[in-house]
């Protein structure tokens, strides 16, 4: 844990860039990479490699990585809603 000013950065910069550009997820995202910098204390590769590892896992991407996931119940479900949706999409 760091006990610093610094660990302020993040959620300011977000604030501020929310307010100066309009777009939320690009600020959130730009904060979630000034955090992970601060975290692993400047190394890019253990951050990307952090943001990465904690996408992957926390949008349940990973359910979609095998063919026995993907059949299982709500995954597919899932699966052809986005597909149905996507095609509805091309056709409009």
């Amino acid at each position: 844990m760091i006990d610093s000013w610094i660990v302020l950065l993040p959620p300011l910069l977000v604030l501020a860039l929310a307010f100066t550009t309009h777009r939320v997820l690009l600020s959130i995202f730009c904060g979630i990479v000034t955090a992970s910098l601060i975290f692993h204390r400047g190394a890019l590769v253990a951050s990307a490699k952090t943001i990465g590892l904690r996408l992957w896992q926390k949008s349940e991407l990973h359910t979609f990585s095998s063919w026995e996931s993907l059949t299982s119940g709500f995954a597919l479900y899932m699966f052809l809603f986005l597909l149905a949706i996507g095609v509805l999409i091309n056709l409009i």
